[in-house]
C-alpha cells in the first residue's frame, strides 16, 4: 500500500516512510534483453542494438561501456551510505556518506582507497553548529560557481563548504547559513543550491529559499516556494493558480527512506530548478506526474506534464540538467509492472510548455527505480544509477538520454545494493557510490 499523507513538518520531526518497494528483500540478475517501455504499460521485447524504436528512441544500438573494467575502492565504513561523488581531478575525488550507525563524513578517496582522516565529520559539535538535536548526515554535493556544498541531512543552519582544493581539509569550513526573515529555517534536508544574478537559492524539502548574498551567518533568506501545508507560500497561491493554471500545487517533497539524493535540480546559474510533482508521500499533489520548473530564481513553478505517464504513477524520482534546456528525469513505482521510465527534454525552460520525450530504456523489474542522473562534461554520455529489487542499477547512453544500455552486469561483482550517486570525469571514466561503503571505480 502507498502511504501519500507524509510531510515532513517545519521543525525537521518528520515521518519517514520505508516502503517496502524502495526496500526489496532479493537482488535480480542483468536481463538479456532491451524492452521498450511505453507510459501505458506496453512492451517491445529486442535484443541488443534491433532495428525498432520505441518511444522517444531511435532503435539504433548506441550502446557504450566503461573504458576499463570496474574495481572496489575500499576503506569506507561498512555502514555507510555513499550519497554523493565529486571529481575535481581524474583520479581523486570526494565523496559524502550518510551513515546509518556511526558518523557521517566527507572523505577524499584515490583510484583504490578512501582517506582514513575526514575532510569533515558531522559529529557532536557538527550538530551543535548545524542547531540539530541528534545526527546529521550529508546528501550529496552542489558545484556553485568556486564552491563545492556538502548538503546535509537535516539542514538545520549549516552550510558546509569547500572554497578552493576540495581535497584539502583547510578548504572546507562549517558556518552558519544564515536566518529568514519571517521565521527559521524547516530543519529539512537540503536538496540544493544555485545562484542567479547575485541571489541565492536554496531548496530544502518543503521549502524554497532566496537571500540577496552568499550563505553566511548574517544572510537574510526569505521562504519564496512552498505548496502544501496549512500555510502555502505564496500565501495567496490558490487564487494565483485560478489565474494561472499551469502553476505548480504539488509539494516541494519526497519521502522515502533512505532519503533521495538527487530530490530536486537546481542550476548553478539558477537558470532552471525543478522538482518532481505527484511525488511520492507528498501531502499536496494536486498535479500529475511530472515536473514543477521554475525559471524566476524559484519564485514561481510551473507544471509540465510528462506525455503519456498514467496517472496513479510517481513523479520523478531523479531529476538533473546539462544545460537549461536539456534534461532527463526518471522515475517508476513499487510493484507496478512496466512503471520505470525516463523522460529527455530539449526546452525545459519553457516551463509550462516545454515539451518532453519518453525514453528507450532497459527491460526493468515491478521495483527498478532510477535514485541519480549524472553525465560527463560531453553533455551527452551519461549514467542511471539507483536499485533494480535489492540489486544494482547502471544504464549508461552516448545520445544524451533518449536511448540506455544496462551496465549493471560490469558492476554486480562489487555491490548488491542500490547505487546512490556516481560522477563521470569524462566520457568513459565514472567512480559510484552504493550502500554498505561500497565505492566503484574504473579509474
Amino acid at each position: 500500500m502507498l502511504i501519500r499523507h507524509t510531510k515532513e513538518l517545519g521543525l525537521g520531526f518528520g515521518i519517514m516512510i520505508c516502503l517496502a518497494g524502495y526496500v526489496a528483500c532479493s537482488s535480480s540478475s542483468s536481463p538479456a534483453s532491451e524492452t521498450t517501455h511505453g507510459p501505458d504499460g506496453s512492451t517491445t521485447a529486442e535484443g541488443g542494438g534491433g532495428e525498432e524504436a520505441g518511444d522517444g528512441g531511435t532503435g539504433a544500438d548506441t550502446s557504450t561501456g566503461p573504458a576499463k573494467p570496474f574495481h572496489a575502492v575500499t576503506g569506507a565504513q561498512s555502514d555507510d551510505r555513499i550519497t554523493g561523488v565529486y571529481c575535481p581531478t581524474t583520479k581523486n575525488c570526494v565523496i559524502s556518506t550518510e551513515s546509518s550507525g556511526g558518523t557521517s563524513h566527507v572523505n577524499s578517496i584515490d583510484a583504490n582507497t578512501v582517506n582514513p582522516t575526514p575532510l569533515v565529520a558531522a559529529d557532536d559539535a557538527f550538530s551543535t553548529t548545524a542547531g540539530v538535536v541528534g545526527t546529521v548526515g550529508f546528501l550529496g554535493f552542489s558545484k556553485v560557481g568556486g564552491l563545492l556544498i556538502a548538503r546535509t541531512n537535516p539542514g538545520g543552519s549549516a552550510f558546509v563548504s569547500a572554497s578552493a582544493d576540495p581535497l584539502l581539509p583547510a578548504s572546507w569550513s562549517v558556518a552558519k547559513v544564515g536566518t529568514v526573515t519571517d521565521g527559521a529555517f524547516a530543519l529539512n534536508a537540503e536538496y540544493g543550491f544555485g545562484v542567479k544574478g547575485t541571489d541565492w537559492i536554496q531548496v530544502r524539502n518543503s521549502f524554497v529559499y532566496t537571500a540577496p548574498a552568499a550563505p553566511a551567518p548574517g544572510t537574510a533568506w526569505t521562504k519564496v516556494w512552498s505548496p502544501g501545508g496549512n500555510s502555502p507560500i505564496p500565501a495567496d497561491l490558490n487564487a494565483l493558480h485560478t489565474a494561472d493554471p499551469t502553476l505548480c500545487l504539488s509539494e516541494v517533497s519526497i519521502s522515502f527512506s533512505p532519503r533521495p539524493t538527487q530530490s530536486a535540480y537546481v542550476a548553478p546559474d539558477g537558470a532552471v530548478v525543478m522538482y518532481q510533482a505527484h511525488g511520492l508521500n507528498q501531502q499536496q499533489q494536486d498535479d500529475k506526474g511530472g515536473v514543477c520548473i521554475s525559471t524566476d530564481g524559484g519564485k514561481r513553478f510551473h507544471f509540465a506534464a510528462l506525455p503519456g505517464l498514467a496517472a496513479d504513477i510517481n513523479g520523478p524520482t531523479a531529476l538533473t540538467c546539462t544545460s537549461k534546456d536539456h534534461c532527463v528525469v526518471g522515475g517508476g513505482m513499487a510493484f507496478t509492472a512496466a512503471s520505470s521510465y525516463m523522460y529527455v527534454s530539449d526546452n525545459a525552460s519553457m516551463g509550462a510548455t516545454s515539451t518532453w520525450t519518453a525514453a528507450k530504456i532497459p527491460a526493468t523489474t515491478d521495483n527498478t527505480f532510477p535514485y541519480e542522473i549524472f553525465f560527463a562534461p560531453d553533455g551527452t554520455t551519461g549514467w542511471v544509477v539507483g536499485k533494480n529489487d535489492t540489486g544494482p542499477l547502471l544504464w549508461s547512453t552516448i545520445d544524451g538520454g533518449a536511448n540506455w544500455t544496462d551496465q549493471t552486469a560490469s558492476v554486480a561483482a562489487f555491490t548488491d545494493r542500490a547505487i546512490w550517486s556516481g560522477y563521470a570525469v569524462d566520457a568513459t571514466h565514472v567512480v559510484l557510490g552504493s550502500e554498505n561503503g561500497k565505492i566503484i571505480s574504473n579509474f
